[in-house]
Formats: structure tokens, C-alpha cells, sequence
């Protein structure tokens, strides 16, 4: 690492270089690198020096709780299904299903029109039926995962 800082340390500055149109340049590319280099130079000693001095002063780490749902069955020396089981009850109902349904089928009725739409526009498209299937199937599956995921933010009453 130090190697790296003293070999860019040497080094002139870095400046714009022309790609050959004349106009446009790259600086973004040789500006990130630079930065790079100089985080990479200035923060990972002091880092590095912070965690040896926490390692030299005997610094132990915050020991792991469980979650406040599984501690009653990790309390438990005898862990059994019935405790399993009471404890998976505690998890409330979402409303998961019912967004992914009306998501997936709004969605999947846009993949189809998607579809459609798609083979209206092209040359030598002779049905719509399979662009409209694979609509249907493409944009209705991710709109179910979507849906799902939404719906999920929502506990049932």
C-alpha cells in the first residue's frame, strides 16, 4: 500500500486526455482513479492503525443476541417442535398474496398489450399470440414478485 502511495506521489497530475473527436474528453475515469488512490493512501493507514490500537487495548466485541422472537426457544436448553411452532405464530399475516395477485395480473395484462403491440410494429409478424404469451408470462411473473413484496408491508387486521 505504501508503495502504491509513494509511486503516486511522484507522479504528475493527472489531466484530460482526448478520445480523438475533439470535443470530448475523459476525465471522469483518471478523476475517479485518482481518488481512489488517494482514499486508498490517506484513510486505510489510519483505519488500519485505529483497529491495531483496539487490539492492543484488549477491545472484545458486543456479544450476539438473538432476536426478540426466537429468544424464548433459544433460552431453552430442550428445544422442541411445539416451541418451534409457538414461536413461528407470533409472525403476523400480510396481505403478500393479495398483492401479488392484483399486481401480477394488472402487470401481465401490460405485457400483453406490450406484446402485441411489439409484433404490430415489427415486419413479418404473422400472429401476435406469442408475443402476447411471453407478455403475459415475462411481465406478469415480476409484477407477482413486486406485488408480493408490497403487499407484504401490510399486516392483516
Amino acid at each position: 500500500m505504501q508503495a502504491l502511495c509513494a509511486w503516486r506521489a511522484g507522479r504528475p497530475p493527472l489531466r484530460r486526455q482526448s478520445l480523438g473527436g475533439g470535443t470530448m474528453s475523459m476525465p471522469v475515469i483518471p478523476r475517479f482513479l485518482a481518488s481512489l488512490a488517494v482514499m486508498m493512501c490517506l484513510h486505510l493507514p489510519a483505519a488500519s492503525r485505529a483497529l491495531a490500537q483496539r487490539a492492543d487495548a484488549g477491545w472484545q466485541p458486543a456479544p450476539l443476541r438473538a432476536p426478540s422472537w426466537i429468544a424464548p426457544a433459544a433460552s431453552s436448553r430442550s428445544t422442541s417442535w411445539s416451541a418451534t411452532v409457538r414461536d413461528s405464530t407470533r409472525i403476523p399475516r400480510t396481505y403478500w398474496l393479495e398483492g401479488a395477485g392484483i399486481v401480477g395480473a394488472l402487470s401481465g395484462l401490460f405485457g400483453v398489450y406490450l406484446g402485441v403491440d411489439l409484433c404490430d410494429n415489427t415486419e413479418g409478424c404473422h400472429s401476435p399470440v406469442p408475443g402476447a404469451l411471453a407478455g403475459l408470462v415475462i411481465v406478469g411473473v415480476v409484477g407477482f414478485g413486486v406485488g408480493a413484496l408490497i403487499g407484504g408491508q401490510f399486516p392483516e387486521s
